[in-house]
């Protein structure tokens, strides 16, 4: 009877070893062994492509594209371009993201490493990108993204606060 149980309780140890092993013992993504151990939040989209086209078929999609939707927030999106076209955003910002976003295949991350808040707000972010293997996909975004940074962007007035009281 003791050799029965000693033997049950050496199986039962060395299953749970093996489990442990095999689900703790997987190596780290790629793009994780790339940042620093302080990392601090960390995403990561194995297969950037596959997961536009899964996205596309999801309830959220269907409800952000029906046509009452698209009514109730024409105004906020109208508001929302102007305003990033005032900040010096291109006025086809739109259809360069959908570009990049088309170049963009593969894997996909982003990590943020640090975050300082005091004197000003100052996060640490990581994005990395694996371009499409397309030549034509990838130069037209990327032409499209240099044409748009080549634009002077128009500077706001910056009024120095009266710090004397």
């Amino acid at each position: 009877m003791k050799k029965v149980i000693a033997v049950l309780l050496l199986l039962i140890v060395v299953v749970t070893a093996a489990l442990i092993f095999f689900t703790f013992g997987k190596p780290a993504p790629r793009a994780a062994s790339l940042l620093p151990e302080s990392t601090l939040a960390f995403l990561d989209i194995p297969d950037l492509s596959k997961s536009r086209m899964e996205f596309a078929k999801t309830e959220f999609y269907a409800l952000w594209h029906e046509p009452e939707m698209q009514a109730f927030l024409a105004q906020p999106l109208a508001a929302l371009r102007e305003v990033s076209v005032s900040a010096g955003a291109p006025r086809d910002a739109d259809t360069i993201g959908g570009l990049a976003f088309d170049a963009m295949q593969g894997e996909v991350f982003l990590a943020v490493t640090h975050v300082t808040i005091f004197p000003v707000f100052n996060p640490g972010l990581v994005l990395g990108v694996m371009f499409a293997p397309n030549a034509s996909k990838r130069s037209r975004a990327c032409t499209n993204l240099k044409a748009s940074s080549r634009r002077p962007i128009r500077a706001g007035r910056i009024r120095p606060r009266n710090t004397s009281a």
